[in-house]
């Protein structure tokens, strides 16, 4: 077997390859860590979303990273970057 193979990779002569969910050729998958099967990302992102409550607001929505809504996630990473940009300006006004 060789590593066209293995990847899932068919000598076609392109570089798709099948995602084992969603079954049409994509030009990128990637081997999930779970269940081993070949993914495309629009698949694998599809796998993560969840609804529940969120950490910060407790409202029931579609939860992103660290168990937050999109809102919340985005006002703290707003938070984060404004608190690291005012030494930034500093440093370039110079």
């Amino acid at each position: 077997m060789g590593a066209t193979a293995r990847n899932g990779l068919r000598q076609h002569g392109d570089s798709s390859a099948r995602c084992s969910v969603c079954h049409k050729r994509k030009g990128k998958v990637h081997r999930s860590r779970k269940t081993r099967k070949l993914v495309c990302a629009s698949c694998a992102d599809r796998a993560r979303m969840r609804i529940a409550a969120c950490d910060d607001c407790g409202e029931r929505k579609l939860i992103q990273a660290r168990g937050r809504c999109y809102a919340c996630y985005k006002r703290v990473w707003r938070s984060a970057r404004d608190e690291a940009q005012p030494a930034r300006r500093a440093s370039l006004r110079s």
